[in-house]
């Protein structure tokens, strides 16, 4: 036997989190016995769902809709048997070696996810829908699964008129990071108590309640901002950060772009910076520097 093979379990528990491309961890598997159900569920999946191993691992993507396949029809709410198993074992995978899920509420009826929900991933990110009472029922039913939404995406959803309406749906979804969420809509989280992150768009950036908005979630500690079309309103994010409890602030930016002294001079009175070249972008990164007593 190759001392390869006597590696302890739980060291290649340990492991397994690293290996975020999924040929790597089939790979991996293939050289050890004891690994080889992780590549059985990953291939079994791929065949039930009809997706590239890198759509089962390590994130499910349910952004197109794959009922046909997993057998949740017009007709049908109920997982065949074979259907189950499969979604059963990939979710309890994810579940242990730190994978997720990403659920596009938009293609699940309720009575589909109800079927689907309790077997994915503890872990689970969902793009929301246009529908409050829609995203109420869907919250509800990850709540009562135990689910954790580590990220909402805002994209869809545009032209809300009674923001009240989402405030209790978004408290029992209570997601760690809301992504392009309107700043028009920043009040609607105030009841979120595991938010932590939100991505918002300069472009967006005209509501003279940021500032209240932002003072108001109390549990948000890091703000990125995408400043592509409006470098300019940069400024507006900057004056109001002495006044909230955030403690990093990203700005996204194009490569040749820079921020004006003003703007150096006020972040660096309450922080450091930092610039990261990522892609094609560069992002300025502001981190609120504490006084030591």
């Amino acid at each position: 036997m190759s001392i390869i093979q006597t590696i302890p379990q739980e060291l290649l528990d340990e492991i397994i989190p690293y290996l975020t491309e999924a040929i790597d961890l089939i790979n991996f598997c293939h050289t050890l016995k004891a690994l080889l159900p992780i590549a059985t569920v990953l291939y079994e999946a791929g065949t039930l769902l009809k997706q590239r191993p890198s759509r089962v691992w390590p994130r499910l993507d349910l952004s197109v809709n794959l009922n046909p396949h997993l057998g949740l029809t017009d007709t049908s709410s109920h997982l065949p048997a074979e259907s189950l198993k499969i979604m059963a074992s990939l979710g309890s995978m994810h579940s242990r070696y730190g994978g997720s899920t990403h659920l596009r509420m938009f293609f699940f009826p309720i009575d589909h996810l109800e079927a689907l929900v309790p077997h994915i991933s503890r872990k689970v990110s969902v793009e929301i829908e246009s529908n409050p009472e829609s995203v109420a029922k869907t919250a509800k039913l990850l709540q009562d699964n135990g689910k954790i939404v580590t990220t909402a995406l805002w994209g869809t959803v545009t032209h809300v008129t009674d923001i009240e309406k989402w405030v209790s749906p978004l408290s029992v979804l209570n997601p760690q990071k809301v992504e392009q969420i309107p700043v028009s809509m920043l009040s609607a989280l105030k009841e979120c108590t595991r938010l932590r992150m939100i991505e918002v768009s300069c472009n967006d950036i005209d509501d003279a309640d940021f500032a209240n908005s932002l003072r108001d979630l109390n549990s948000l500690r890091e703000l990125h901002v995408n400043c592509f079309t409006s470098p300019n309103r940069r400024s507006e994010v900057i004056d109001v950060l002495a006044a909230t409890v955030l403690a990093k602030v990203t700005f996204e930016v194009n490569m040749d772009e820079d921020l004006s002294f003003r703007e150096i001079g006020s972040l660096n009175l309450i922080g450091v910076l930092d610039i990261k070249t990522v892609g094609y972008f560069k992002h300025i990164i502001w981190q609120r520097q504490y006084l030591q007593h």
